[in-house]
């Protein structure tokens, strides 16, 4: 996660995101912004979360990936971080598609877990296999 060096919500924490360039594809934007939020550059990609907001006609669409390199704070960024599902700072999370991402994620992963039966790994790096058991969520969130 990314403690964010800019506004809005700066100071807050927030997963790797942010508005699409011209004539960049999906993959393409969260890849630049991985870089420039935690320097983190992303192997494999695949679609995780589809969320309208349309209070502030936004769209989020968040990604499930594969890191390439360790990861710091980017240009954009205060402080990056790992945390466990315990010790995120939930009531410091920058927007509320950032907190349905992060709990769609940990139920979906606990899932997963739970339905391996041939180990008990604790995904901590995600294989493609992996990437590819969790579902793609669609929601809204409305004002």
């Amino acid at each position: 996660m990314c403690r964010r060096a800019i506004q809005p919500r700066h100071g807050f924490w927030t997963l790797p995101a942010g508005f699409m360039e011209n004539d960049e594809t999906l993959e393409e934007a969260a890849t630049r912004e991985s870089i420039e939020e935690a320097n983190l550059k992303l192997g494999k990609l695949r679609l995780y979360m589809v969320t309208s907001l349309d209070y502030i006609s936004q769209v989020y669409m968040m990604f499930i990936g594969q890191a390439d390199n360790d990861f710091s704070p980017g240009i954009e960024s205060l402080e990056t971080r790992l945390f466990t599902e315990s010790e995120i700072p939930w009531d410091q999370l920058a927007f509320p598609v950032i907190k349905d991402t992060l709990q769609n994620y940990f139920s979906d992963r606990s899932e997963l877990v739970s339905q391996n039966t041939q180990s008990n790994q604790s995904l901590g790096k995600l294989s493609v296999t992996d990437m590819n058991s969790f579902p793609v969520h669609n929601s809204s969130i409305r004002r």
